[in-house]
């Protein structure tokens, strides 16, 4: 749109991985002037304020450049370069307003999608840890169950073993391995 009303190549810079100033979206067919070009761009992303063509800052740029905030200014999203095919459309303060306008619809649009982004993020972390939480009580109740009949058994052939009959000591013995057999499914599992 902004292409549209301008009559205009437009360019967005923001960071990339590596912290550096680069075009990440340019008008199609368009290579977004770098060179002398970018040292604009980092001045706009540092002072927070439009340069280039049309204004008092830098302005033998070859567009006008204009930065792009998060609505609260907290952080700067990145940087608008609109390059109009006449060069003297920014000397018309009117026209500079506009963009203004524009780039300030446009971090905002990027902002919203910042927002949603983040907040699927943390509802996928939120949503991992409650997994988490619900598998550790799941598995823990899994194995408490054999370890106290192991307990039990254990605890009634060294108390009782000597009086009680050699069936029962034989079943009892069986339960334990049979228990303990079964705690060792649920932990290979």
């Amino acid at each position: 749109h902004i292409e549209d009303v301008f009559d205009a190549h437009v360019a967005v810079f923001a960071k990339d991985a590596a912290g550096e100033l680069t075009a990440v979206h340019a008008s199609p067919a368009f290579d977004p002037p770098m060179g002398k070009e970018i040292g604009i761009v980092r001045w706009v992303w540092s002072n927070h304020q439009e340069a280039g063509l049309g204004t008092s800052t830098l302005p033998a740029g070859e567009g006008l450049y204009l930065p792009l905030s998060r609505a609260a200014g907290e952080r700067e999203i990145g940087v608008l370069g609109i390059f109009p095919h006449e060069r003297t459309r920014f000397g018309d303060p009117e026209q500079r307003r506009l963009a203004g306008a524009l780039a300030a619809q446009l971090a905002m649009a990027v902002d919203r999608v910042d927002l949603t982004e983040e907040t699927q993020r943390a509802r996928v972390e939120v949503e991992a840890e409650q997994l988490r939480s619900t598998l550790l009580s799941s598995v823990s109740h899994d194995l408490r169950t054999p370890l106290a009949v192991m307990k039990g058994t254990a605890s009634a052939l060294v108390d009782d073993g000597d009086v009680l009959p050699a069936a029962t000591r034989r079943e009892l013995a069986a339960t334990l391995l049979e228990e303990t057999e079964r705690l060792e499914r649920q932990v290979r599992n």
